[in-house]
C-alpha cells in the first residue's frame, strides 16, 4: 500500500521504485477529500483494496486498477513475454521502442488523441466491472488502456527488463486530470517522456 499511497498523493514513483504485486491506482477519488473524511487514526492511508472490492460497481464512479501477477494470469504472461523477448536486445532505445509498441498493442493500439479511446475504454471497463462485480480491475485484463493504464503497464514491464523508468502524473499528449506518463532515463541525466 505504501507505493500506491505515494503515487496517489504525490503523483510520482522514482526510478528505483518497482511496481510490486498489490500496487493499485484509484481513479475518481480525491486523496485530499479522503483524508478529510477518514478517522484520524487512518490519516495518511489509502483505502485498502479489500474495502474497495466491497464497493458496488453500479453505484460508483470510482475505478481501481490492480497489479496482481498471481491472480492476473494475463499480466504474468505479458511480463514473461516482455522479459524473454526484450532481454535479447542490447540497444536500450530499441528495447524501449519495442516495449512501447507492446504496451500500445496490448492496450488498444495507437491513437493520435486519447479522447478517441475514451468511448472504448468506458465500454470495456464497464463490462469488466459488471462481470467481475467489482470496481477493482486487474491490469492484465484491460483490453483498452488510457495513458494512466499504459504508463503503469510500461513502468511495470520496464522494471522487469531493468530500464530506469519513473511514473509521474501528467501527460503532454492528453488533458485528462488524472493522466500519467513515464520518464525513461538514458545515461545519468537524460530522459524521454511519453
Amino acid at each position: 500500500e505504501a507505493l500506491s499511497h505515494r503515487f496517489w498523493v504525490n503523483g510520482s514513483l522514482s526510478y528505483s521504485n518497482t511496481i510490486p504485486d498489490g500496487f493499485y491506482l484509484i481513479q475518481g477519488m480525491d486523496p485530499f477529500v479522503w483524508s478529510m473524511c477518514t478517522d484520524v487514526h487512518e490519516e495518511n492511508r489509502i483505502p485498502s483494496v479489500e474495502s474497495l472490492k466491497s464497493v458496488r460497481p453500479d453505484d460508483s464512479s470510482i475505478q481501481v486498477v490492480l497489479v496482481d501477477r498471481r491472480a492476473d494470469f494475463d499480466l504474468g504472461m505479458l511480463e514473461n513475454y516482455a522479459s524473454s523477448f526484450l532481454s535479447s536486445s542490447s540497444d536500450m532505445k530499441d528495447v524501449i521502442n519495442q516495449l512501447a509498441k507492446l504496451v500500445s498493442s496490448r492496450m488498444g493500439g495507437t491513437t493520435s488523441n486519447e479522447e478517441n479511446l475514451l468511448p472504448r475504454w468506458k465500454e470495456s471497463s464497464e463490462a469488466i466491472k459488471s462481470s467481475a462485480g467489482s470496481i477493482v480491475l486487474h491490469l492484465g485484463k484491460l483490453p483498452i488502456g488510457l495513458c494512466k493504464h499504459r504508463s503503469l503497464l510500461f513502468k511495470m514491464l520496464a522494471d522487469k527488463v531493468n530500464i530506469p523508468c519513473r511514473l509521474v502524473k501528467g501527460c503532454k499528449y492528453c488533458k485528462a486530470e488524472d493522466a500519467s506518463s513515464c520518464v525513461v532515463r538514458f545515461g545519468l541525466e537524460r530522459g524521454i517522456s511519453g
